[in-house]
């Protein structure tokens, strides 16, 4: 009961707004129409038949225009409020996506084989226009097992340290370090490894050298889990899961995958939850060891921006030439179904929220209907004066776009100042929506497009009212006057 009537109060609190803005524009353009100034006669007088005769004081213009105006705003105002938030959170996801994986990774055909001339290609793509960067990775995929649980098609990724995926995970890590990767036997107590001056280099890793390792406890390798897949699991930092390869090998029993023994290192969140659900980060050396593998299977490739992607992908095929086993991937072409989607949704709540100002359109051809039918005398008395019929035409053409332009003026104004408010302060989201706040992205392109769509429908919707009054009979429209 309380979300409706917040729901309802925040709709008459915008219903005021649209009112008064839309309200203030039209007292602006009673002023313009009083104007000494206004030379231009088939815009004054449109000025003059909107805003209608002096008398008129609490509301220069009809009621019928006045409602089509505010019909317009709020379609206006819907409209660049709910694209702006569509696009945040779709410019929120692509930062996120290309923060964790290479703009362009050149991967071998299979997990198990790795890359032939890695230093050779590395060279090559470095040296490539538009890379900023090159790091050998590891790519595959595997079971995750815990005492209580187990994951399946888990992505393993192999990286080195201080590389640039390093140096994210480092951002992302939320229990444990990433240095734990390459110094696993930090997991380790020193009871455990009977070495009690551990506890002093721990606080220097990039010194600590071998450590003697007591019988009773093996420093395992340690891993990296997603917070959703450590939860699923029911491990935190310091337990051990196994690392399941779909790799058989030849066994006493028959056939059996190859398994590790590693320990949680740490926690990470990516704000993605299918990142932090299927994905797990071992030190490269260690992931290759884990599938058998003789060196790394993938390169990751990062230039200056991931909206540039599609052209590196194009850049580094060219620079690798006919390079056999090798297949090139973009980062949005991993996501290809997921960035359709969300553009196909957004295509089509703009076509759901243009209806809005389609009804006012509408209404913007009753009301001028009606002008046309109260204003006739002073239509006559324009024509027998002179007025030629494309100067009438653009009276009421004019009025239309007067009416559309005040809306969209009102509604561009309200919707520009919702989405700066919702930047500047925030919308706190719930946590199971993985975003801290609600994503605003204002694309100018989309404002100027959704206020020249509008105008237009306006002036559409004026042609047949204009064509009408072109056909009035000046002595039937001056027979009472």
């Amino acid at each position: 009961m309380r979300s409706i009537l917040a729901v309802a109060a925040l709709m008459a609190l915008a219903l005021v707004l649209v009112v008064l803005v839309v309200y203030l524009l039209v007292r602006l353009l009673r002023l313009v129409a009083e104007s000494p100034n206004m030379h231009n006669v088939p815009a004054l007088v449109s000025l003059r038949f909107l805003t209608g005769p002096p008398v008129r004081t609490w509301l220069p213009v009809s009621l019928q225009n006045f409602i089509s105006m505010v019909g317009v705003a709020l379609g206006v105002w819907a409209l660049i409020v709910v694209m702006s938030v569509m696009g945040g959170f779709e410019n929120d996801l692509r930062s996120k996506i290309v923060m964790n994986i290479p703009h362009v990774q050149v991967l071998s055909v299979s997990s198990f084989s790795p890359l032939r001339h890695v230093r050779k290609l590395e060279s090559k793509l470095g040296h490539t226009m538009g890379v900023t960067g090159v790091e050998p990775l590891f790519v595959g995929r595997a079971m995750v097992v815990s005492a209580d649980n187990a994951a399946m098609s888990i992505e393993v990724r192999g990286v080195l340290p201080h590389s640039h995926t390093w140096k994210v995970l480092r951002r992302e890590v939320r229990q444990g370090a990433v240095a734990t990767l390459k110094y696993p036997v930090l997991m380790v107590r020193d009871r455990d490894l009977k070495f009690h001056a551990v506890q002093k280099e721990r606080q220097r890793p990039h010194v600590l050298g071998p450590v003697p390792v007591g019988k009773r406890r093996q420093v395992l390798p340690a891993v990296l889990l997603g917070t959703e897949l450590a939860h699923n699991l029911g491990v935190g930092c310091g337990d051990e899961v196994q690392l399941v390869v779909p790799d058989a090998t030849a066994g006493p029993t028959g056939l059996m995958p190859k398994t590790r023994r590693l320990v949680v290192g740490g926690l990470i969140k990516t704000g993605l939850y299918q990142f932090d659900l299927k994905t797990v980060y071992l030190l490269l050396d260690q992931a290759q060891r884990s599938f058998g593998v003789a060196g790394p299977n993938a390169l990751g490739v990062w230039g200056r921006s991931a909206r540039d992607s599609e052209r590196l992908k194009h850049a580094v095929i060219a620079a690798l030439g006919p390079e056999p086993g090798v297949r090139v991937q973009g980062v949005f072409d991993v996501f290809k179904g997921l960035f359709s989607a969300l553009k196909l949704e957004r295509i089509a709540m703009f076509m759901v929220l243009g209806l809005v100002i389609l009804v006012a359109a509408f209404s913007i051809f009753g009301s001028l209907v009606m002008v046309g039918l109260e204003r006739l005398p002073a239509i006559s008395v324009l024509t027998a004066m002179g007025m030629r019929k494309r100067e009438l035409l653009a009276v009421f053409l004019g009025l239309g776009l007067l009416i559309g332009l005040s809306g969209t003026v009102a509604g561009g104004v309200l919707g520009l100042l919702t989405c700066a408010a919702l930047e500047a302060f925030g919308l706190p989201m719930p946590a199971q929506y993985y975003i801290r706040q609600l994503p605003v992205r204002v694309d100018p392109w989309e404002v100027a497009i959704t206020g020249l769509i509008t105008l237009a429908l306006c002036v559409v919707s004026s042609w047949y009212p204009a064509v009408t009054a072109l056909k009035v009979d000046v002595a039937a429209g001056l027979r009472n006057e």
